[in-house]
């Protein structure tokens, strides 16, 4: 598990590195893929903008959970908001190398900050709070 604070693009970049992104985005990238690799959110920011994410793994018909976490998975093309110009044999250098991986790197890191700025902060159950009531077992 790392941490990451939203105003510090480094912290993103030791926590989630490029050579990651960029094996992740090509795996995921497969037509027969049948495991999604990315990043789960694991707390929101706190005051000082600090979040916790760490590497994991879903499988693609698995739903996602609702609760605290959120998962994002990179894909290639999420500069130009989609595939376009990112497949080899056409004239382009091979998905997730070079520099044609790089804008696609920086989305995705913005991606990750606002889905992490959506989070809402973990609340405890307090007393009343439905989740506590019923029978115990």
């Amino acid at each position: 598990m790392a941490s990451a604070r939203l105003d510090d693009r480094d912290s993103l970049h030791a926590a989630y590195p490029r050579e990651q992104f960029e094996r992740d985005a090509a795996g995921n990238a497969d037509i027969k893929t049948e495991v999604l690799s990315g990043v789960v959110l694991l707390s929101a920011p706190d005051a000082a903008g600090r979040f916790e994410l760490d590497r994991a793994n879903r499988h693609v018909g698995e739903i996602a959970p609702s609760g605290d976490t959120v998962f994002l998975y990179p894909v290639l093309g999420d500069a130009q908001g989609g595939l376009a110009g990112t497949r080899p044999g056409y004239g382009n250098e091979e998905p997730g190398r070079g520099a044609k991986a790089a804008p696609d790197y920086e989305a995705f890191l913005d991606r990750v900050t606002d889905a992490a700025r959506s989070l809402a902060p973990r609340r405890s159950p307090g007393r009343g709070d439905a989740r506590l009531q019923g029978e115990r077992q």
